[in-house]
């Protein structure tokens, strides 16, 4: 991180992604190019990672012959180990997750645990699944992590419109990193945006994306 005037001329970020959703979601990442960005996968199971090009993974279960459910294990020492000296570093960290298992709110605890010991900025970019009843756990998980995240952000689902769900989690995370790494007509800090959404409340994220003349008055428009 380079300091220029007193502000942050780049930031670094940390995308880290569990659950079969927000794994999914950050396979896709993988092509975006996001500038000084890095991608880390936490697996809750040791089978989610076969089809993984993400390079650095991370189990939260270590494959022992363990009878208790997979979110009441303890997440193993060295697996949060790696995911300190991972997360080391950065300023900003992006969770992506739907949060419909207690499996990935453990994962989902841990990470924001690890955020915060190292004070770092923490959002937390929640895939709100389509079943009613998914939905319910969700906002149950989320009730107990909302406080303790500087930024949350709910995506809503649609199962028979997964695709467009990516595009939208993608098109989230790349707004998020733009906010502190690209330079625009107005230009912001890592500070900046924790200063703006630190304690303020609810609030609508929309983005919007265009080319050519008068872009930014289009992209205004279209978000």
């Amino acid at each position: 991180m380079k300091r220029e005037g007193g502000r942050i001329d780049h930031a670094r970020v940390r995308v880290v992604a569990t659950g079969e959703r927000g794994l999914h979601a950050l396979e896709a990442m993988l092509s975006g190019n996001l500038y000084g960005a890095d991608f880390i996968a936490i697996h809750t199971q040791m089978t989610q990672a076969v089809k993984s090009a993400v390079s650095t993974q991370i189990f939260a279960s270590d494959g022992s012959d363990d009878d208790r459910p997979a979110e009441e294990r303890p997440f193993p020492s060295a697996a949060r180990q790696k995911l300190y000296h991972a997360l080391s570093g950065a300023d900003m960290v992006i969770l992506v997750t739907s949060l419909e298992t207690a499996a990935c709110a453990r994962v989902a605890q841990v990470v924001i645990e690890t955020t915060r010991a190292l004070d770092m900025m923490s959002a937390l970019v929640v895939i709100r699944p389509f079943p009613a009843h998914l939905q319910e756990t969700t906002h149950t998980h989320m009730a107990l992590l909302q406080y303790d995240v500087d930024l949350l952000l709910v995506i809503g689902a649609q199962t028979a419109a997964w695709q467009q769900t990516e595009l939208d989690v993608v098109r989230t995370i790349h707004a998020l990193n733009n906010l502190v790494n690209a330079s625009g007509l107005i230009n912001l800090d890592l500070a900046d945006l924790k200063s703006t959404t630190g304690g303020q409340g609810t609030a609508i994220l929309t983005t919007g994306e265009a080319q050519g003349t008068q872009y930014a008055r289009r992209a205004a428009r279209r978000a």
